[in-house]
């Protein structure tokens, strides 16, 4: 259902989003409840798809000038009727940060025959108790600088703040930032 894409189609509705990937109406009540009163930790479920997919023998991971690309982002499921709720996310359409549960994923880039696919390693939901728009991305890039390997490259898009980038210890990285946009080294190169 995560990986599919369909909790983000039924916009965070768990019930539509198990139906929707060819569950029994009994499956679904047995996911949901699993979900709901199971005992489970994300990185436990994370590691055992990845033994998985790579157990198929079909994905390939992306390599780049010697690196393989490592994908981090921030996504959200928006809830504007959800009480209590004070995560908030940068929605561009909107041109406002709306209610929103907050998550930051990483993933190794590949490809499972013509299709890219990101294989989720890391998955960080925004912190109750400091639901700033900085907290969750800081947590992240410290996250990644940690288990960033000599042979990764990560790769984010333009809400990461090149400081706090920095601020992560992260050595190398490639990041999309705006249009206009000039970046210089802290010496001038020789003539």
């Amino acid at each position: 259902m995560l990986v599919s894409g369909a909790l983000h189609d039924s916009r965070g509705a768990i019930f539509p989003a198990l139906k929707s990937t060819g569950l029994e109406d009994e499956e679904v009540r047995r996911a949901w409840a699993a979900m709901r009163y199971g005992a489970w930790e994300i990185e436990t479920l994370l590691a055992t798809w990845q033994a998985y997919v790579v157990r198929q023998g079909v994905w390939q991971a992306s390599q780049h000038a010697g690196y393989y690309t490592k994908a981090v982002d921030l996504t959200a499921y928006w809830r504007p009727g959800l009480k209590g709720l004070k995560s908030k996310h940068y929605d561009a359409e909107a041109d406002k940060a709306l209610p929103a549960v907050v998550l930051g994923m990483v993933g190794c880039v590949g490809r499972v025959g013509e299709q890219r696919m990101a294989l989720l390693t890391d998955l960080m939901r925004a912190d109750l108790t400091d639901p700033s728009e900085t907290s969750l991305p800081t947590q992240l890039l410290q996250q990644v600088a940690l288990q960033l390997a000599h042979d990764e490259m990560p790769v984010l898009d333009a809400g990461f703040k090149l400081k706090a980038l920095h601020a992560a210890g992260l050595e190398r990285c490639v990041v999309r930032l705006a249009k206009n946009f000039t970046a210089r080294r802290n010496f001038l190169p020789e003539y």
